[in-house]
C-alpha cells in the first residue's frame, strides 16, 4: 500500500495548490515550491501560469521521492489546465511517472459542457466521454470564485474542484481565517488563513492554504498517513536542490495490543478504534464488517469470517447502482481485456459454483504474480498480467479485474491488515489491498496477496485505482487500536499469546 501513498501524495498537493492561485496581470508567471513531508524536504513544484487574450493556461511540474527502507521511489507529475479568461474551461492534461512503470495520462478537452478524453496507461488506451460536472471549476475559475468572495475573516463558502487525473470533481468546504505570521524559509510575513475542508471515509480532512494580499499560495500544509505535508515558496536554486531521506514506513503502520494467532484470526473478532483528533471516525461497514460508534468517540469493528454462499451462481440482475458499478471495466481494472477474460476462463474452468469458481480466482492470482517488488506503481490489471509482479496493490487490481470478467461485482478494498512480522515490527496492521466481490445478495471478501482474507483485515474503503486513494491514505495513521475483543466479547489479554 506504501506505493499508493507516494501517488495519493501528488494528488494531495495538487488539491492544496489548486484551492488559491495568483491574482495578476503578468503575462507569465512562474513559482517555484519545496514540498517537505514532517519538515523534510522531498521534492519540488514548480507552477508556471501564462495569461493571453483568449487564453489562461496554468500548469504545475511536480517530482519528489520517498523510502522504505532501502528502496528509493521518485514520482514525476505535471498537470496543465487551460480556461478562458472568465474562467470557463477548455482543455486538461495529467501524465504521472514512476520509472520503471510506463507513464500514466489522462488528456480531455471540454465543449458545451461534455468531455472527451483519452485514458492512457503505457501502451493502453481508452476514450471516456461524460458530462462536465456541474459548477465544477479549474484553476482560474476558482480563484475568480475566490476574488468574489474576498479575504474577510469568517467568510464560508463551497467549491467544486475538478482534478484533471481523477476525472472528477471534489467539493470543498472552504472558510476564511485571520491573518497571521507565517516563517517561509526564515522570511516571517503576514498572510491569511485559508482553511478548506472535504469528507473523508474515517473523517474530515483539512487542509489550508497561506495567501497573500493578491490571492496567491505561498504555502500549503495537508495532512498524509500522520504526517504534515508541506509546499512553501522559495527560490528556484533550493526547490531544485537535493532531497532529504524520508521513509514513510512506520506512519503508516497501526500497531496491535495483542499478537493474534491464525487460528484466532479465523474467529470473529471486534477491534476498538479511538482517534487521534477529536473528529468522529467513520468506518464503512457491510456483511462481513460491522461497525459500532461508541459514546467516548471509539468505533468498535467487528469483522466475521467471510464465507461465500453454497450454490450459488456468478453474475447480478439486479438494479443497485454501487454493484452494477463493480461489475464495469475501468482505467485500472481493464475486465474487458481479451487477455484478461481469456485468464479468468482459465482459472475458473468448468466451475458454475461461485465459491467454487471465486476461490479459484484467488488462488490463481496468488500464484501468478511471481516477484514482490516494491518499486513498482501503482499498476493496472492490464500491466500486471504482462509483468506478474507488484505487491498487494497489484494482486488486488488482477484479481478484481478477472472476478468481474467472470460475471462478479467486484471492489478493490482499502485498508489495515495483520501481520506478525514486517520489517522490524511485530504484531503490526499494515496498509493493504484485497477485494469483495457480491454473491447471492451479500458482500464476500478474497485475498490473493495473504493467499486467503481473514477476520484481522478492517476495511476503510475501495477504489478501483490511485486516483481515488487520496482519502484513504489521509485516514492511515489517524487512529489507534486500543483493544481487540474476542468471539465471546471479552477482550484478549495484552499478555496472551496465542
Amino acid at each position: 500500500m506504501f506505493r499508493r501513498s507516494i501517488i495519493c501524495l501528488s494528488l494531495l498537493l495538487s488539491l492544496t495548490a489548486g484551492l488559491v492561485s495568483a491574482q495578476q496581470t503578468d503575462t507569465k508567471r512562474v513559482t517555484y515550491y519545496a514540498i517537505l513531508l514532517d519538515g523534510k524536504k522531498i521534492g519540488h513544484t514548480i507552477r508556471t501560469r501564462i495569461v493571453t487574450a483568449q487564453h489562461v493556461t496554468t500548469t504545475e511540474t511536480m517530482s519528489f521521492t520517498l523510502h522504505r527502507f532501502e528502496t528509493a521511489i521518485t514520482i514525476f507529475a505535471n498537470v496543465e489546465v487551460r480556461e478562458t479568461p472568465d474562467g470557463k474551461p477548455l482543455a486538461f492534461k495529467s501524465v504521472t511517472r514512476m520509472p520503471p512503470m510506463a507513464p500514466q495520462m489522462v488528456e480531455g478537452v471540454v465543449t458545451d459542457g461534455k468531455i472527451q478524453a483519452t485514458v492512457t496507461n503505457g501502451d493502453q488506451k481508452r476514450q471516456v466521454s461524460a458530462d462536465w460536472p456541474e459548477g465544477a471549476l479549474l484553476n482560474e475559475g476558482l480563484r475568480l470564485l475566490q476574488r468574489r468572495k474576498g479575504l474577510q475573516a469568517g467568510t464560508s463558502f463551497t467549491a467544486s474542484v475538478f482534478l484533471p487525473d481523477q476525472m472528477q470533481a471534489v467539493p470543498f468546504d472552504i472558510t476564511v481565517m485571520e491573518p497571521e505570521a507565517v516563517d517561509l524559509f526564515g522570511r516571517v510575513v503576514t498572510l491569511t488563513r485559508i482553511r478548506a475542508t472535504i469528507a473523508g471515509p474515517t473523517g474530515e480532512i483539512t487542509m489550508t492554504d497561506y495567501v497573500d494580499a493578491d490571492f496567491h499560495a505561498l504555502k500549503s500544509v495537508a495532512p498524509l498517513i500522520g504526517m504534515t505535508l508541506e509546499m512553501v515558496t522559495c527560490d528556484s536554486q533550493f526547490a531544485l536542490s537535493p532531497n532529504d531521506v524520508v521513509d514513510v514506513l512506520n506512519k503508516s503502520l497501526v500497531a496491535s495490543p495483542v499478537e493474534l494467532s491464525p487460528a484466532l484470526r479465523r474467529k470473529s473478532l471486534t477491534f476498538h478504534l479511538t482517534p487521534r483528533t477529536k473528529q468522529q471516525l467513520r468506518i464503512p461497514g457491510d456483511d462481513t464488517q460491522t461497525v459500532a460508534p461508541g459514546d467516548d468517540g471509539t468505533v468498535r469493528v467487528t469483522v466475521k469470517p467471510t464465507a461465500i454462499p453454497a450454490g450459488a451462481a456468478i453474475g447480478y440482475d439486479g438494479d443497485d447502482a454501487e454493484v452494477l458499478a463493480a461489475l464495469k471495466p475501468s482505467q485500472y481494472v481493464q475486465s474487458d481485456d481479451k487477455r484478461i477474460v481469456a485468464l479468468a476462463r482459465k482459472a475458473v474452468g468448468d466451475a458454475t459454483d461461485a465459491a467454487i469458481a471465486l476461490k479459484r480466482l484467488e488462488k490463481f492470482v496468488t500464484d501468478y504474480i511471481l516477484e514482490t517488488d516494491l518499486s513498482i506503481g501503482y499498476a493496472s490489471a492490464a500491466e500486471v498480467l504482462e509483468s506478474r509482479q507488484g505487491d498487494c496493490t497489484e494482486f488486488a487490481v488482477l484479481l478484481a479485474a478477472m472476478c468481474r470478467a467472470s460475471g462478479a461485482p467486484t471492489q478493490v478494498i482499502q485498508g489495515i491488515a495483520y501481520a506478525e512480522q514486517f520489517g522490524e515490527r511485530k504484531n503490526i496492521f499494515v496498509g493493504h489491498a484485497w477485494v469483495r466481490c457480491y454473491v447471492a445478495g451479500r458482500w464476500v471478501h478474497l485475498d490473493s496477496a495473504m493467499g486467503h482474507h481473514d477476520t484481522a483485515h478492517i476495511m476503510l474503503g475501495q477504489s478501483d485505482g490511485p486516483n481515488q486513494l487520496l482519502q484513504l491514505l489521509t485516514a492511515m495513521g489517524q487512529f489507534t487500536i486500543t483493544r481487540i475483543d474476542a468471539p465471546d466479547g471479552q477482550p484478549l489479554p495484552d499478555e496472551t499469546a496465542f
